[in-house]
């Protein structure tokens, strides 16, 4: 139990990679909404976009790392191609 509270590095680095590979806008939905745990409406009123754009940026955000994260394990289980 208590390993499955320790942080894995490589994890953090590949969710830091797909985070850094979206749109600037999304990009910026995601790291406010998830890693400052603001809400919708504040983010909204940061970025001065009406509330339902932000969600849109996230849902848009969330499929994009969905798609790339599920590419990149095919490719993994898959191994190197030659």
């Amino acid at each position: 139990a208590a390993r499955s509270r320790e942080a894995d590095p490589l994890l953090e680095e590949r969710l830091r990679r797909l985070i850094g590979s979206l749109p600037p806008k999304q990009r910026m939905a995601v790291i406010l909404r998830y890693g400052e745990e603001m809400d919708v409406e504040e983010i909204g009123r940061m970025l001065d976009i009406p509330v339902r754009t932000v969600w849109t940026y996230l849902r848009r955000a969330i499929e994009f790392m969905r798609e790339k994260a599920s590419r990149y394990l095919k490719e993994e289980k898959s191994g190197p191609t030659r």
